[in-house]
């Protein structure tokens, strides 16, 4: 299988979010090599801080306006806005739109989705 509709793709709940992977563990379309998916958080929600220890991550925020916070820095993001964040960094996005903040995310290599969350 090469290509998949997100309305197929079953929702992973995490904290203060909800994601969708269209491509790699969990998705009916495997990678060996990256992670990709779209993600949600809630009105005036911020996430978690967490950091991928492995992993570099490319985010797009397809709608919304907020702030991401990269190792203690603190940027300004709205829709258009593309973030890298470094293998290791410790970092998390603030939502704080009236409505939902939609981004995609693309993880080199593959992550194991929440894996990184503290439980």
């Amino acid at each position: 299988m090469n290509t998949v509709n997100i309305k197929d793709i079953k929702k992973v709940s995490l904290p203060k979010r909800d994601i969708k992977v269209l491509v790699g563990t969990g998705s009916p379309i495997n990678s060996l090599n990256m992670t990709f998916g779209v993600a949600t958080i809630p009105p005036k929600t911020s996430m978690d801080p967490h950091a991928h220890n492995k992993e570099e991550e490319i985010i797009y925020i397809l709608n919304g306006d907020g702030f991401v916070y990269i190792d203690g820095n603190k940027e300004s993001i709205e829709q258009g806005s593309v973030i890298k964040l470094p293998i290791g960094s410790s970092h998390y996005l603030s939502n704080n739109s009236s409505g939902d903040m939609n981004f995609t995310f693309c993880f080199h290599p593959p992550v194991i989705i929440g894996s990184y969350d503290k439980k």
